[in-house]
């Protein structure tokens, strides 16, 4: 299978949605989900279209899992998208970090499983990649990949 990055999102009433993701790269591969803010992932959309060039010292992410009851520390990572720059030649890292729910009293830590990889695009197939991501969440699409290299 190439590498690639699909995301697909199945929203609620109540202005939230699981945002899904599947990713294969050099042999690995996983497949993950997180509940999400709609509104907070259309910003990040926005926010990832219009960075050019990306920040080198502070990547763009998102994350979403289980958080802390005050909600300002992610405790258990389920989804996590991260996108920087590589270089000065316009390539565009994309580190894709998913794994399985662990749920309190009912699993191990040890059964969790786990995949982090790294994805190469560039800036325009970034743009592409954000103006879909907004569309998937508003519903207009059903699902959204992102082109990369190698």
């Amino acid at each position: 299978m190439p590498n690639a990055l699909r995301l697909w999102f199945e929203p609620d009433t109540d202005g939230t949605g699981e945002l899904f993701a599947e990713v294969h790269s050099g042999g690995f591969a996983g497949v993950s989900s997180a509940w999400f803010d709609a509104g907070q992932l259309v910003a990040f959309a926005r926010r990832l279209g219009s960075s050019f060039p990306l920040p080198s010292t502070e990547p763009l992410s998102i994350e979403g899992g289980f958080w802390s009851k005050s909600g300002s520390v992610i405790e258990q990572l389920h989804v996590g998208l991260k996108f920087y720059p590589i270089g000065s030649t316009g390539k565009v890292g994309c580190r894709v970090s998913l794994a399985t729910h662990i749920h309190a009293n009912q699993d191990r830590p040890e059964s969790q499983s786990l995949v982090a990889v790294e994805l190469n695009t560039k800036y325009e197939q970034l743009r592409n990649f954000s103006r879909a991501l907004e569309l998937l969440v508003t519903g207009h699409i059903d699902e959204v990949h992102l082109q990369v290299e190698g």
